[in-house]
């Protein structure tokens, strides 16, 4: 694990208490194995209105926008006050799910996939409570995700608000044992 620019990086995940940069296109970080059980954790505010169309806040990919591998997750926030939060469910590659949000209202995101039972459960808390959950029949292991603050095929969400306290933990049971052993 090292530091840098305020990061925690590791080939497992990341984090960064305070504030996020966010460009369009910039690759912050990418691991060589994604599991199907994860974590991302965020803060995020909206500021002011969002003229156009789609902002991307973040996106974990293994290099396309869509398709297999396309969003592990990623997040997207729409101009009709909408967060838009995508992974692959099912067999579907771009189950999204919307969430309403309010200008200068602060959210706390958790999303996240655990096996429960022997079943693997899709999770989206917002602010403490569950927002969405669902059980995933076609949990999938990702090799070569990276990381986008903001992705390179939509405008960017860094004049409009504010993303903070980032944390993605790629495989929760390496990240479980880790912890356990010291």
């Amino acid at each position: 694990m090292f530091s840098e620019k305020g990061w925690v990086i590791s080939e497992d995940g990341l984090s960064k208490n305070g504030d996020v940069d966010l460009s369009k296109g910039d690759l912050v970080w990418s691991t060589q194995n994604w599991s199907d059980e994860f974590k991302v954790e965020f803060d995020v505010i909206v500021k002011k209105e969002l003229p156009g169309s789609w902002k991307s806040l973040f996106h974990l990919t293994t290099g396309e926008n869509l398709g297999l591998g396309g969003r592990i997750p990623a997040v997207f926030l729409n101009p009709a006050k909408f967060f838009y939060t995508c992974y692959r469910i099912n067999g579907d590659d771009d189950y999204c799910k919307n969430y309403n949000y309010e200008l200068n209202k602060d959210y706390h995101f958790e999303i996240s996939q655990h096996k429960s039972n022997g079943e693997a459960i899709y999770s989206i808390k917002v602010n403490g409570e569950t927002f969405h959950e669902i059980v995933n029949t076609t949990p999938l292991k990702y090799k070569d995700v990276k990381l986008y603050l903001s992705d390179p095929w939509y405008e960017t969400f860094a004049p409009f608000g504010k993303l903070s306290n980032l944390k993605v933990i790629a495989d929760l049971i390496k990240q479980s044992k880790f912890f356990e052993k010291h």
